[in-house]
């Protein structure tokens, strides 16, 4: 992918910028992220976890980071890792402490997020189903520009980089239920339902994947 793709919205006439992600642009996806994402667990982390989170993603060598920007303010992002495997034991090996430092001051006022946050890491970091498939991680779009097809190219855009970078398919999980929206919207790009599982913490998920070979249109 070039660094910047530029598309032209035909209904709002707005450019929409869709290019890699800056070291300076992480502010803004923290802020798309909490907007998008109230009450999540990640968003209850605190920004500073979610900082470390992005600025990790950005600095691996395997990391896949974009974001979607219109009249100077990025409204949007894509981040994933082209091998998602290593990229988790990586994070807990060399940088866990700080994630849990960024964490410590929610944990210690809510305890019982506690084994929550071991346990989703730890199912990361022992995730054996994702030979030859890159991770889309984190999606979210601004309240602000929903409805304009922005998600839509991101996510064409990471499954770009994906197989440039050898991924044969990309995975991506997301809630079981009360998710229709969500889980339509992947469906129309093409993604197909591949695993249904419950994490440690009681939560239903599915686990869609699309083939790289077969990158939807844009527009």
């Amino acid at each position: 992918m070039s660094d910047q793709t530029t598309i032209l919205d035909r209904q709002t006439a707005v450019c929409l910028h869709v290019r890699r992600m800056l070291v300076q642009d992480i502010d803004s996806v923290v802020h798309v992220h909490t907007e998008s994402f109230p009450g999540f667990f990640l968003s209850s982390l605190g920004p500073g976890f979610l900082r470390l989170t992005y600025r990790a993603i950005l600095n691996d060598a395997n990391g896949i980071a974009l974001v979607a920007e219109q009249q100077g303010a990025i409204v949007g992002f894509a981040c994933g890792s082209s091998a998602p495997q290593g990229f988790y034991w990586r994070l807990v090996k060399k940088q866990g402490w700080k994630f849990g430092w960024a964490a410590m001051r929610v944990l210690v006022w809510r305890p019982s997020r506690i084994w929550h946050f071991v346990a989703a890491v730890r199912a990361r970091v022992i995730r054996r189903d994702t030979a030859a498939a890159a991770e889309l991680m984190s999606v979210a779009i601004s309240p602000c520009a929903q409805r304009q097809g922005i998600g839509k190219d991101l996510i064409i855009q990471f499954l770009s980089e994906a197989r440039s970078a050898g991924a044969s398919r990309v995975t991506l999980t997301t809630d079981r239920r009360g998710n229709e929206h969500v889980k339509s919207f992947y469906r129309r790009l093409g993604f197909t339902l591949a695993n249904s599982f419950v994490t440690n913490t009681g939560r239903e998920m599915n686990l869609y994947e699309i083939k790289t070979l077969v990158i939807p249109p844009v527009g």
